[in-house]
């Protein structure tokens, strides 16, 4: 027997997942390219976004992450070719390993106060990258953080 996970997903076309007390987000399935991560679903606070197995975001160009989302999980974006730019509210406290690996679009992003960690490799291969600016508050930043 094949066993196949379908997950929900909301109005504006974000597929989640329900951690107990909070939810991810998983992927993007809807129509625009320039989207908001909700800060809940289902009365839910959202905390994590992370990838899924043939779920992701490669048509998304514009990405807003709100301050109740804690962390950016590894590989989230990878491949993320058309996206170009990622507003981060304060909140987020951690980016995984690669995850926003060969987002080739992404030319300049700014990491908020909040941010004490980010991974190995969070913007290898990201070739048109020139700047990455982050708050004092970070203590952990990990090795090819951000090699082009």
């Amino acid at each position: 027997s094949i066993n196949i996970k379908v997950y929900p997903r909301t109005e504006e076309g974000f597929v989640y997942e329900n951690d107990g007390e909070n939810m991810a987000v998983i992927g993007y399935a809807g129509d625009e390219s320039e989207v908001s991560v909700p800060k809940e679903i289902e009365g839910k606070p959202v905390t994590s976004v992370k990838k899924s197995n043939g779920l992701d975001y490669l048509d998304v160009t514009s990405l807003h992450i709100p301050s109740n989302v804690l962390m950016i999980e590894e590989k989230t974006f990878e491949e993320c070719k058309n996206l170009e730019s990622i507003t981060f509210e304060e909140g987020i406290t951690k980016i995984g390993e690669y995850a926003f690996i060969f987002c080739t679009s992404l030319n300049e992003i700014r990491l908020p106060e909040s941010l004490t960690e980010l991974a190995p490799g969070v913007f290898y291969g990201d070739t048109h990258l020139t700047s990455v600016t982050f708050g004092h508050r970070i203590s952990n930043i990990g090795q090819r953080a951000s090699c082009g």
